[in-house]
């Protein structure tokens, strides 16, 4: 029972890792959506006006500056440089974590097919080897079918 609690837990932290990932990557999990009501305004709808910001923060999903707060000074967008060499570092971290955890994984389920078939190997049925095992697969058997009462 608690390797299974262990075993759900490693799937969770691995499809987490996953989406952040994916946010660092760039691409937006959020999406804005506009609703206009007919296709004229679709074809004039501009984002730039409608959002009040400038051109380069438009494709930003997040902290998106309005041109008032730019003029005024409140919102400053710098230091994108130094920023952007410690998202990369943090990147390539959840990277390689998540490669040692996706190893770890394989090797663990090759674990877990091995002790489930020596378990089923002890029964006193009758059984045939179909595929010897490899490196990280169990051998595979076949049962004979055995009607249970």
């Amino acid at each position: 029972m608690i390797f299974l609690i262990f075993w759900t837990n490693f799937f969770q932290k691995i499809e987490k890792l996953k989406e952040t990932i994916q946010a660092f990557d760039g691409i937006p999990i959020n999406k804005h959506t506009v609703f206009v009501n007919s296709e004229k305004e679709l074809k004039e709808f501009d984002p730039v006006e409608h959002f009040q910001t400038v051109p380069e923060a438009v494709n930003r999903t997040f902290n998106r500056p309005k041109k008032e707060q730019l003029e005024r000074g409140e919102i400053f967008i710098s230091d994108v440089g130094k920023r952007g060499k410690k998202v990369e570092k943090e990147r390539e971290k959840k990277y390689k974590e998540l490669l040692q955890r996706m190893d770890r994984e394989t090797t663990i389920s090759g674990i877990v097919e091995r002790v489930e078939l020596e378990k089923k190997l002890g029964s006193s049925e009758k059984k045939v080897m179909v595929k010897k095992a490899t490196g990280q697969a169990a051998a595979v058997y076949k049962w004979e079918r055995v009607r249970k009462r």
